[in-house]
């Protein structure tokens, strides 16, 4: 007799009804690069440049972190400075910002040297007038 007709005749008892509650729980394992948790349990699958691809691989050696924390921390900037620019709302005008621009303040006066500018219109000209980050509310 072979041992597929031997098991078959054992008896391997109730089948379970219920699911165990770890199956219900979230996903967590040890990151490989250190043991803390890993909580990341959601696919992110998308195609870049490669450019853009190297540049994010280089900077997250640079600062020796994982490639998808780097991003995670670029997405919090990112929220930030939109909460910034649509706080810099006025008359229900939209404001377009304007990054790394030499400019004086038709408000204040102050003059800003790579700085970002501010305006209601979306290309600088020679007539527009540009606002500070404190005078663009």
């Amino acid at each position: 007799m072979n041992k597929w007709k031997k098991l078959r005749k054992q008896n391997l008892g109730r089948i379970p009804q219920e699911a165990s509650a770890n199956l219900n729980a979230p996903e967590i394992a040890p990151s490989r690069s250190t043991n803390k948790i890993n909580i990341r349990t959601k696919p992110l699958n998308f195609k870049v440049s490669e450019e853009f691809y190297w540049q994010l691989k280089d900077l997250a050696l640079k600062k020796k972190s994982l490639m998808v924390e780097l991003l995670e921390k670029s997405l919090e900037c990112y929220k930030q400075h939109c909460s910034e620019v649509s706080s810099c709302r006025s008359n229900g005008k939209k404001v377009f910002f304007h990054p790394n621009k030499s400019f004086d303040c038709d408000k204040c006066g102050a003059s800003f040297q790579n700085e970002t500018a501010y305006s209601y219109v979306s290309k600088l000209g020679k007539t527009t007038r540009t606002y500070c980050g404190d005078c663009s509310g």
